[in-house]
């Protein structure tokens, strides 16, 4: 246990702080585009490339490479160890290069034969206004020159229509068949553009262009309908000029699928040699790379955020270059060099691949999950997508800092016990890696669920991430937050489905499982837009742990959980108390002292946050929970206090 504390925890270390960096690369986005049309877009491309660094670095390809390699560390010698490694980069590097140069083609084909880049209607739909009540606020509360010239040109019962719109199904339709009529009327009605009206909006290259030209009847409707849309960027769209973007922006970053793919490679071999800091910590140089794109590029793209947005894909491909070098000296260090070994009939290959494939699936369910949701959403309005993973990143900083820390370290840990037979002490190891997460991200769930609103205005509420966005993050961050424990836990179970061998059971387990995330998501986004997509999320992470669960008792005979079932109470009354008291200190502090200006958003974060961690870990030592004790010894031996107490870990 001791061992396991200690590998984790120093890998828990490296993954905190590029968790953390990862969170403030999540902060520096939102400040520079929001989580408009552009972000949605943006997150979008970047999910498609993005989750291959899922299934690979922290999935399928590391969990069949690593207990292959680790058996060919331990019956062969380092030169066919080294060999076996660089037949599978090999035929990584044939694979995935293929993949990109059709993907690639695919979209450029799409890009040019298709509607993109082609005169659209003048005129306005019914779908093309996509927030009505948000814009009924500024029309009637002129929110700036564009809203009031509309509101000026509306007639005397549209304008009553609007100010007594109180948001039912039947208003909503009754209203936008008349604001359609009315602003098709005015986008037919002569030129819009002048100079003051339009100072305050960024203007698209497109708009930008017609404004600079003399125009005819029709070029000057298709000038006003542009300048609607950029005016209102958030309420006024359509789905042709979104989804060019996204396709222009995946076509820019479909390569980073290469450069991660070699990543997952080199921090599997890296793992499987026990080192486990300098691959979790690939990820730092990441990050920074990803933030200097912002800061240092984007400034020189152009003007407008659909411009300046192509910096961060570049970015991202700097950054998957970046993270690849990263690992090299220590796997040099190692022993490590590259060489062409032909990977068409190498058994080594093979038996990755075949164990890869169904992993691919089993493993990283959620991310699967994650990137079909979305792409539901970005249909229904893309401004859900970047809302939405906003709150996915908030949630993934417990569960990368102590879920994927752990499944990262028991994958060879169990991978060696199955080897040699040692199913009594797999089991232990396993029941204690699931008692320590448990009780680490059980706490993380309940603070993300009850502060969602404090962590969120703290973190986020910055330059193009306005006030308005706040309760939007908030209603997905609380549909996500009680599924964090199963997120995490669906991560381990599956990793001992894959040291034993089985990669069909969580495969089969996760189709379903994504065929149900799929069916709520289609059924709750409509109505509860970013937090129906949360609660699909937890609704099918849940189903997956227990079928997980059920699978791997039939499959061991028996997962020995009696200390598990024995302190599961205790834990959960000990949370439930704790987090009584942050709801009380959080409402206390929103009435008392507010949440204006950093120390006081600062305060609302972590006083009720560090109050409730207390009164937690103090219950679950009172009730001696085995975490609680463990952990607790570890903290104490490192701070050079355990000798003194005599507590041994």
């Amino acid at each position: 246990m001791s061992k396991m504390l200690k590998s984790s925890g120093a890998m828990a270390a490296a993954t905190m702080m590029s968790r953390v960096l990862g969170m403030v690369r999540e902060i520096v986005y939102s400040w520079f585009m929001g989580v408009g049309m552009v972000a949605g877009a943006f997150q979008l491309a970047f999910q498609i490339p993005n989750l291959f660094r899922r299934l690979l670095g922290e999935g399928a390809l590391t969990a069949s490479f690593i207990p292959i390699f680790k058996e060919k560390e331990r019956t062969t010698s380092p030169q066919e160890m080294w060999r076996a490694a660089n037949a599978v980069i090999s035929g990584l590097l044939v694979s995935a290069t293929l993949i990109i140069v059709l993907a690639v083609a695919a979209i450029s084909i799409v890009l040019a034969v298709g509607p993109y880049g082609k005169p659209r209607a003048a005129t306005l739909s019914g779908d093309d206004l996509r927030n009505l009540r948000s814009f009924s606020v500024k029309l009637k509360e002129h929110t700036g020159p564009v809203s009031k010239f509309l509101w000026e040109g509306f007639s005397d019962a549209t304008r009553q229509e609007i100010v007594t719109y109180a948001g039912t199904s039947a208003e909503s339709t009754t209203l936008k068949a008349t604001l359609v009529e009315e602003l098709n009327r005015m986008i037919q009605g002569g030129a819009m553009y002048e100079q003051t009206r339009f100072a305050g909006v960024k203007l698209s290259p497109d708009t930008r262009k017609l404004a600079g030209q003399t125009l005819d009847g029709g070029q000057t409707a298709a000038l006003n309908r542009l300048l609607l849309e950029d005016a209102f960027p958030r309420e006024i769209s359509d789905h042709q000029k979104e989804t060019e973007l996204m396709l222009r922006l995946l076509r820019v970053m479909f390569p980073y699928m290469l450069l991660i793919c070699v990543t997952a490679v080199f921090m599997g071999m890296l793992n499987a040699r026990g080192h486990f800091f300098i691959p979790a910590s690939g990820a730092l140089i990441m990050n920074v790379v990803m933030i200097a794109s912002v800061f240092l590029l984007a400034p020189h793209m152009g003007v407008t955020k659909q411009e300046q947005i192509f910096a961060l894909a570049i970015g991202v491909l700097v950054a998957g270059v970046a993270q690849a070098a990263f690992q090299l000296p220590t796997l040099r260090r190692e022993g490590f060099r590259y060489y062409w070994v032909s990977p068409w009939r190498d058994e080594t290959v093979r038996r990755v691949v075949r164990q890869m494939i169904p992993g691919t699936i089993g493993v990283a369910a959620f991310q699967i999950n994650v990137l079909m949701t979305q792409g539901v959403a970005f249909w229904v309005d893309p401004s859900i997508v970047a809302q939405f993973n906003v709150a996915v990143r908030l949630m993934e900083l417990p569960q990368g800092v102590f879920g994927v820390s752990l499944a990262t370290f028991l994958l060879p840990t169990l991978s060696g016990l199955a080897a040699e037979k040692k199913y009594g002490e797999f089991r232990s190891t396993l029941n204690q890696g699931l008692d320590h997460l448990v009780f680490i991200n059980l706490l993380a769930s309940m603070l993300l669920f009850v502060l969602a609103g404090p962590i969120i205005r703290l973190l986020f509420e910055h330059g193009a991430f306005t006030a308005e966005d706040t309760p939007k993050v908030v209603a997905a961050l609380v549909w996500l937050a009680p599924g964090l424990l199963a997120f995490s836990m669906v991560n381990i179970l599956a990793r001992a489905f894959y040291a034993l061998g089985d990669t069909k059971t969580p495969m089969k387990i996760s189709i379903f499982c994504l065929g149900l995330n799929l069916t709520f998501a289609l059924m709750l986004v409509w109505k509860l837009r970013q937090g129906g997509l949360g609660m699909a999320n937890t609704i099918s992470a849940a189903f997956n742990v227990f079928l997980l669960f059920y699978a791997l008792r039939r499959k061991l005979g028996s997962l020995e959980l009696e200390t598990l079932e024995r302190i599961i109470f205790q834990m959960l009354g000990a949370v439930a108390v704790a987090g009584l008291v942050a709801w009380g200190l959080s409402h206390w502090w929103e009435q008392a002292i507010g949440g204006a200006g950093l120390w006081r958003r600062l305060g609302a974060v972590f006083v009720p946050m560090t109050v409730a961690s207390i009164i937690y870990w103090g219950m679950t030592l009172w009730f001696k929970v085995p975490p609680a004790l463990e952990i607790g010894a570890l903290v104490l031996q490192k701070a050079g206090l355990g000798r003194k107490l005599k507590i041994q870990v």
